[in-house]
């Protein structure tokens, strides 16, 4: 994974839960990386899965509700670090099905060992859309915390339904409704 992925969580843990969490997070793991990463680094999402695990202990808060809140601060991230203007698009389901042309499609050029998850959508109309989340890293509650940040940015309420599509959780079907 992309060290940006991993410096944007850690600053996420520092601002929310504080710099002592952050360092009782990172003195709870063994990472080949030490825990110093760099935003053009690679890394192993096995580290992200152990510093995720490790932040729900110290702080007692669920594992997927901490992946759906750091989906929440990436958002805001990537869509800063890849220049998309958000006033290009006619909402957050427009928004969504040019992912894959817009920030995956830099992603890849940018980094030549790039593994950005796909999305495939099944059905879109003015009000619900179906769409698959494939990664081999299996972390569709990022996804949705990215998907709902993309709706608020958009000023759209979404209900979302994730429904997990295999054991590993590499494939995920999501369903959106606005509000």
């Amino acid at each position: 994974m992309k060290g940006i992925v991993f410096t944007e969580f850690v600053d996420m843990v520092d601002n929310q839960f504080g710099m002592e969490v952050t360092e009782a997070m990172l003195d709870r793991v063994q990472l080949a990386s030490g825990g110093a990463y760099t935003q053009v680094g690679d890394y192993h999402h096995g580290e992200m899965i152990s510093l995720v695990a490790a932040l729900a202990d110290e702080v007692n808060v669920p594992v997927e509700q901490l992946l759906i809140a750091y989906g929440r601060t990436l958002f805001d991230r990537l869509v800063a670090v890849h220049k998309v203007e958000l006033d290009r698009f006619s909402g957050s389901f427009d928004f969504l099905q040019q992912v894959e042309n817009n920030i995956h499609r830099q992603v890849r050029k940018l980094y030549d060992n790039a593994q950005p998850p796909t999305f495939e959508f099944d059905s879109v109309n003015a009000s619900t859309m179906e769409m698959r989340y494939h990664s081999h890293r299996g972390f569709g509650a990022v996804a949705e915390g990215l998907i709902l940040r993309c709706g608020e940015c958009f000023g759209e309420t979404l209900s979302l339904t994730r429904t997990p599509l295999n054991e590993q959780g590499t494939e995920v079907r999501f369903v959106l409704e606005r509000g």
